[in-house]
């Protein structure tokens, strides 16, 4: 079949702008759609640094199987269900009990990490709560640039949970109130981002001294409050020796 000129010289352009496509969507996927890959890392390292000694201990020297696990969930609103966390919370338990090799545990707990730091993501959390929320990836690689003036705060309305939990079994309750929490943060950075600065990347005028920089780095240390959270009540409900440990 004989191109056109017009033709003939379309294609080559469509096929670059398909191929930066996919080279952008490879460099910056993250679990369930939510934190880039380097984000979704450090938060699990966070989350590292506060499990009790025991369990720190076993996590560490399985980092590998656990960090490739959380790059490895496929994006999907429906994984953030409640419901659905809360089943991969009780696989993990059963894995424990029935002494599975702790690789293939540790496998488990990276998707459990995953998708509870993906809870904390504000545009996320609103679509995974059943609020309106607009796509923002731009948020998520502004979170990244921004990673390295984080620091790592465990709050109060997240350890309140977290005690509240100590006494339950229903984890789906306290994944459902961390996403309603996170939602109500969308609604902060949609008014300090206005429509018509939205352009390829309308964080770029943010700092650290800015609301939005306020609103990444308290998701940040929620993300990493939650994973480490659940982490512990899976070991804890399955028999691991941390009860009188502290976080």
């Amino acid at each position: 079949m004989v191109q056109s000129p017009e033709t003939a010289d379309r294609r080559p352009g469509a096929a670059l702008a398909l191929l930066a496509a996919l080279l952008f969507m490879a460099v910056h996927a993250a679990p369930v759609g939510a934190w880039t890959a380097t984000t979704q890392r450090a938060i699990l390292a966070r989350s590292l640094g506060t499990m009790p000694r025991s369990l720190r201990m076993v996590l560490t020297s399985h980092r590998t199987e656990l960090y490739r696990a959380s790059a490895a969930i496929p994006a999907g609103k429906g994984l953030l269900d409640p419901a659905y966390i809360a089943a991969e919370c009780q696989a993990a338990v059963r894995m424990i009990r029935e002494q599975k090799p702790f690789a293939v545990t540790a496998h488990q707990l990276g998707r459990v990490g995953a998708l509870a730091a993906a809870t904390a993501d504000p545009y996320h959390a609103a679509a995974g709560s059943g609020h309106p929320a607009p796509s923002h990836p731009g948020f998520e690689l502004f979170t990244e640039r921004m990673l390295h003036l984080i620091p790592f705060v465990l709050d109060q309305e997240e350890s309140a949970r977290r005690d509240l939990l100590a006494d339950r079994i229903d984890t789906a309750a306290y994944i459902r109130a961390g996403l309603e929490l996170s939602a109500t943060y969308c609604r902060d950075l949609e008014s300090h981002v206005p429509g018509e600065a939205r352009g390829p990347d309308p964080w770029a005028a943010y700092d650290a001294r800015s609301t939005p920089f306020g609103v990444a780095s308290v998701s940040v240390s929620r993300a990493a409050c939650r994973v480490s959270t659940l982490w512990q009540w899976i070991w804890e409900r399955a028999g691991g020796a941390s009860a009188a440990e502290a976080f």
